[in-house]
């Protein structure tokens, strides 16, 4: 059965963005920020391409008063879903809690110990009461540290722990800090982009649009982080594996 998803709007930044329909927790690609998800106030779609579509359109002028209707019409059948999904029982952890000590200390062995894999934000939440931590304040503390770069987010509901530090030294390490593109810089790739992009009639290889752009002078990183947030933005989409293909309107 495809996996169904929701869109919905982030409660700290107001925009509207999406995740699997089940999903509790997301960190959101606008404001950075780690985010409960209300799936009473989602709707629900069929899968990921035309929930970033909506995403899209909901994030543009005026897309506000589509979403409230479209909404409205869902009500009765997002509740119906809602049900269903809440009767799968949470993964319970059991075993011996982890013994007392600093809070940052038991964070940073959960971490090494669960975290070294990609694992979902929900699950996380879920291990904070093995290791007797208050789900708020590790949430926070994770998105000081995806700052740093000791954690990342393969996809928003996804969280993996990267840092190579022992849990004796569980103090992350400091990674050089990557000199910020000027917002000049970024409207130029996104726009390089589009254009490579929209010159085609089919969608373009991965592969392909970094040699393009790399050619641009654009760096690996910039256009890692470029495609990533675009696609979060549903300006790009991916309608199969590894090629892209540009819906935006510039």
């Amino acid at each position: 059965m495809r996996k169904r998803f929701v869109v919905f709007r982030c409660p700290v930044c107001g925009k509207f963005t999406y995740a699997p329909l089940g999903q509790k927790t997301r960190l959101c690609s606008f404001c950075g920020k780690i985010i409960r998800i209300d799936a009473r106030q989602a709707i629900v779609v069929d899968d990921a391409k035309q929930a970033s579509f909506l995403v899209k359109r909901y994030n543009l002028k005026g897309g506000e008063k589509n979403y409230l209707e479209t909404l409205k019409a869902q009500k009765k059948e997002l509740l119906n879903l809602i049900e269903e999904v809440e009767e799968v029982p949470e993964s319970s952890y059991e075993g011996k809690e982890v013994a007392s000590s600093s809070k940052t200390r038991r964070m940073f062995i959960m971490l090494k110990e669960n975290c070294t894999n990609p694992i979902n934000i929900d699950e996380l939440r879920e291990l904070c009461k093995k290791y007797n931590l208050e789900w708020d304040w590790v949430r926070e503390q994770l998105e000081v540290l995806s700052k740093e770069g000791t954690v990342i987010f393969p996809k928003p509901w996804l969280l993996q722990y990267i840092s190579d530090e022992t849990v004796e030294g569980y103090v992350p390490k400091k990674r050089p800090s990557r000199k910020k593109n000027s917002l000049y810089q970024v409207k130029n790739l996104r726009k390089a982009l589009a254009n490579v992009l929209k010159g085609k009639n089919e969608p373009v290889s991965y592969n392909e649009l970094v040699e393009i752009l790399k050619a641009k002078g654009f760096t690996l990183d910039e256009i890692e982080e470029t495609v990533r947030k675009l696609s979060m933005e549903g300006l790009l989409i991916e309608p199969r594996p590894g090629y892209f293909l540009w819906i935006g309107d510039y």
